[in-house]
């Protein structure tokens, strides 16, 4: 990115496309962020490194010895980072400071005026539905993974990698000028296993735009953001996840009636396999241990991480897909029956499966196996 003959900034990326190095040229002053997974460095040292809750950064980034402060940050619920604030506190009373306080127009663009303190050093690693904003040499380009986007006239720069399948949309649009309903997924958030069927790919397509409408695609776009999953056609089985290849296998026929005769669509167990996959990329080692049947157990749930995901986002996204009612519970342990559907999207003309003994593996064996669902 050239802004004359003596300011540029330079992207490295790896096969992948994922971004391993930034090199702003600004009249000679070189400034250099390396990001090595979770931990981001400028000019070799070290910012900070991301956690579930927000990041950690050192109090010294010359001297990690005078050790390190925890920021937690606020998100909304399109994942948009709102608040960031740290416990300041050097006794057993908390005493928290506000870091940094993000509002934003319905295109991205921050508000100005009244939320422009920052109190230590501002990152703008993960803002507007997650994404890096780059203000160097005044850029102020959000950068999705595919294409950088310009907040300030709500359209990227480039164009859209799969617009030929989306004749009906802008090839510069942003999220389908469908603003406050999702979040923007880029188009590439999972890759078809080879020889994935078409009509297959139409499914998933409808089920994502569902989703978008209804604002339950977050995690989706989380998960595009942190590395490559394969999706596989599954029609006419079930759907779970695969943690062994790193792989959603989806049924986008299958829903699955809970024991309390809640009807869960394909779209929202889609979303809870989604929340299983992004545990297992952005912490392993706790979903590693949650899905274990001895030491991530659960009586009721089979294991942790079907506890966490059932108890939090489930029960969030089958509310916004109109399949509970406020203060219904969608069920209280991982029990279900596989139902048939024609829509994705829907669980009307919903018909329990025949085969069930062989399709309704949706306990865990109390056993290590490859699925996890």
């Amino acid at each position: 990115m050239s802004f004359g003959a003596t300011k540029n900034i330079n992207y490295i990326y790896d096969a992948s496309g994922t971004k391993l190095k930034k090199v702003v040229n600004d009249n000679g002053t070189i400034t250099t962020t390396n990001y090595a997974g979770n931990y981001v460095y400028e000019n070799d040292a070290l910012q900070f490194f991301n956690t579930a809750e927000g990041y950690v950064e050192p109090i010294n980034a010359s001297d990690y010895n005078q050790g390190f402060s925890y920021v937690y940050q606020y998100k909304d619920h399109l994942g948009n980072i709102r608040l960031s604030y740290k416990n300041i506190s050097l006794t057993s009373t908390p005493s928290l400071q506000l870091v940094e306080e993000n509002n934003y127009y319905p295109f991205g663009l921050e508000h100005k005026g009244y939320n422009n303190v920052v109190n230590g050093t501002e990152n703008n690693y993960k803002t507007y539905q997650g994404q890096e904003i780059s203000k160097e040499l005044g850029y102020n380009m959000l950068e999705f993974k595919y294409r950088h986007y310009d907040p300030a006239i709500g359209r990227f720069v480039a164009v859209d990698p799969l617009a030929s399948k989306y004749p009906y949309n802008s090839t510069y649009a942003f999220q389908e000028n469908k603003l406050g309903l999702g979040v923007e997924l880029e188009g590439l958030e999972l890759v078809y296993r080879k020889g994935t069927d078409p009509k297959f790919k139409t499914q998933f397509a409808k089920t994502v735009k569902f989703m978008n409408s209804k604002g339950t695609s977050g995690k989706m776009a989380e998960l595009n953001e942190s590395g490559r999953t394969e999706l596989v056609d599954n029609t006419g089985k079930r759907s779970f996840y695969r943690p062994s290849e790193g792989a959603i296998y989806f049924d986008p026929t299958a829903a699955v009636e809970t024991d309390e005769g809640h009807i869960l669509s394909p779209a929202t167990v889609l979303d809870h396999e989604i929340d299983h996959a992004l545990q297992d990329k952005e912490n392993p080692g706790q979903f590693k241990n949650d899905i274990d049947p001895i030491e991530g157990y659960d009586p009721a749930y089979d294991t942790k991480e079907e506890k966490r995901v059932i108890t939090t986002s489930e029960q969030k996204t089958e509310k916004k897909h109109g399949e509970i009612k406020e203060g219904e519970v969608t069920r209280t342990n991982h029990n279900g029956t596989v139902m048939d559907v024609t829509d994705p999207t829907s669980t009307k003309n919903a018909t329990q499966r025949a085969n069930q003994l062989e399709e309704v593996i949706i306990t865990v064996p109390k056993k290590k196996e490859n699925g996890q669902n």
